[in-house]
């Protein structure tokens, strides 16, 4: 029970942590992903822009964090490998020994702080980016948007078929799901550092960072919007969504928008205060999530797709965005992850 198996019968493979890997397979995401920052940071300066690295997400995953998450990886594959691997001390031994001794051990131990501190750094930049949209443009998408919103679903603005049929209680389980979504984001992040095979951590990361860069920074800027919330302070248009806007009296939501304004409007200070609905980096994230996901497992996949659904309906459901700004991150989300796959060594389509 405690033989390691033949490097014959089970061919190197990223996604089998203990087999010895060559470096090429790792250079070339590592590379792709430190570059895409890099860049993205580059650009930021080139425009004027001055990125403060390391504040904001960084007292949550930053390097006080990182040895803790090392330490249960470690302890974690002890106890997987002891209990359900091997299940004999012998085994278990020589298991772990393989383990140490092996390219994958080291790239996952160097991987956990790369791909960590690599996300913050993106989100520091993304966030400078956010919040000077209005120095690059005017918000004039809204319009035009809300129109598309309405022919494509019949006529009708989404929020009231949604607010049809899921009635005050849907209304409430939505407002109180909205508000996860900063949590499920942050405790994603070292999830797949940590613990998602090799190849699919690679790839969801460069994916991330191309998803902040390209949809979050070029889109957000070329279709600046503001989506229902901000109608009003945008177009002048008091009308429109004032009907969306009184169902939500006492949500989350509401006061939640009312203190972005603030922060969008100078009043007060926050390093995330920009505002940007299309496209949306709620759906663009929890999207990812899903994808990666059912390439991880269908159970995990299964739980992400769920979940995008129901962020989905509450980002028009609670005013934050036209239906439209989802399937356009969905889409665009899907097609970064098909572009990434090449540079993973991967079938594009997996």
């Amino acid at each position: 029970m405690g033989k390691i198996p033949s490097m014959e019968k089970n061919p190197p493979s990223p996604d089998r942590p203990g087999q010895r890997l060559g470096l090429w397979p790792s250079v070339r995401p590592y590379g792709a992903f430190f570059g895409t920052i890099v860049l993205y940071y580059l650009v930021a300066v080139a425009l004027g822009l001055r990125p403060a690295l390391g504040r904001g997400l960084s007292a949550a995953l930053g390097l006080r964090i990182v040895p803790l998450m090392i330490a249960f990886y470690l302890l974690g594959l002890g106890t997987w490998t002891a209990l359900v691997r091997e299940r004999t001390l012998k085994g278990t031994a020589s298991r772990l020994q393989a383990e140490a001794l092996s390219w994958a051990m080291v790239e996952r131990l160097v991987g956990i702080p790369f791909f960590v501190m690599g996300t913050v750094y993106l989100f520091d930049i993304y966030a400078t980016f956010k919040q000077a949209i209005p120095n690059f443009t005017a918000y004039g998408s809204d319009p035009w948007l809300a129109q598309l919103d309405r022919f494509i679903h019949l006529g009708r603005d989404p929020w009231e078929w949604t607010h049809g049929l899921l009635g005050g209680r849907g209304l409430e389980l939505l407002d109180g799901l909205y508000t996860s979504w900063y949590a499920v984001l942050v405790a994603s992040i070292p999830l797949f550092a940590t613990w998602a095979p090799t190849r699919i951590r690679h790839r969801f990361f460069l994916t991330f960072a191309a998803t902040l860069m390209i949809l979050g920074s070029l889109g957000a800027t070329l279709l600046a919007s503001g989506g229902p919330a901000y109608f009003f302070e945008f177009t002048g248009d008091a009308a429109r969504f004032a009907p969306l806007l009184d169902s939500l009296e006492g949500t989350q939501a509401l006061a939640t928008q009312a203190r972005l304004w603030e922060y969008f409007s100078g009043e007060a200070e926050n390093l995330y205060g920009g505002i940007s609905a299309m496209p949306s980096m709620h759906i663009a994230v929890v999207a990812l999530l899903a994808v990666a996901g059912f390439r991880w497992n269908r159970w995990v996949g299964g739980v992400a797709a769920g979940y995008a659904f129901l962020i989905f309906l509450g980002s028009f459901h609670l005013a934050w965005h036209y239906a439209i700004d989802g399937y356009a991150s969905a889409l665009a989300v899907g097609g970064l992850w098909f572009l990434t796959g090449w540079l993973v060594c991967e079938d594009p389509a997996g």
